[in-house]
């Protein structure tokens, strides 16, 4: 992982938990904002993908990992009403899942680089996989935890305003 590709994960971090930590209003804007940011990172690391040997494996597991890392995120945030607006709150076990979850790409980078090439070469090879098949699973799992993530805060927001508008037709 080039310097340049981790500043680009460590960015994309800091935006997520600044952003997101905390109490905030559930808009399109705050939805789509991230995912933005997630395809640009995404189109950064691709440089095209050979779909020949494990490779389509390796990206189908990546983006496995990032629905269920994305169903964990938005399992830590808690999606309240005030009148018909929407609002998330996530604390410490939310940055707990992405500094996880982009810590663990920021290390496995740096192994890369110091002690682990070796290793992970042999692995490639013998599993067919190409190193950018690698870069891309990186930024499908990224993208696959943010668009979960933002779809289940999106639903539970529309269930929530929903429920609402029952309760008050049915206390009417």
């Amino acid at each position: 992982m080039s310097i340049l590709e981790t500043l680009a994960f460590l960015a994309l971090l800091a935006y997520l938990l600044a952003s997101q930590l905390g109490r905030h209003e559930v808009t399109g804007r705050s939805l789509r904002r991230p995912l933005l940011m997630a395809g640009a990172l995404f189109a950064f690391l691709v440089y095209g993908v050979p779909l020949g040997g494990g490779n389509p494996a390796l990206l189908s597991v990546a983006a496995g990992a990032g629905i269920g890392l994305g169903l964990l995120a938005a399992a830590c945030v808690e999606v309240s009403l005030e009148g018909s607006r929407a609002f998330s709150r996530a604390g410490w076990p939310y940055a707990a899942v992405w500094v996880f979850s982009i810590g663990g790409r920021l290390l496995f980078g740096w192994a890369a680089f110091h002690g682990l090439g070796p290793a992970i070469v042999g692995f490639l090879e013998r599993h067919q996989l190409s190193g950018d098949a690698l870069k891309a699973a990186f930024g499908l799992m990224t993208i696959c935890e943010i668009a979960v993530r933002s779809g289940a805060v999106a639903l539970r927001a529309a269930w929530a305003r929903r429920e609402q508008g029952r309760s008050s037709l049915g206390g009417a």
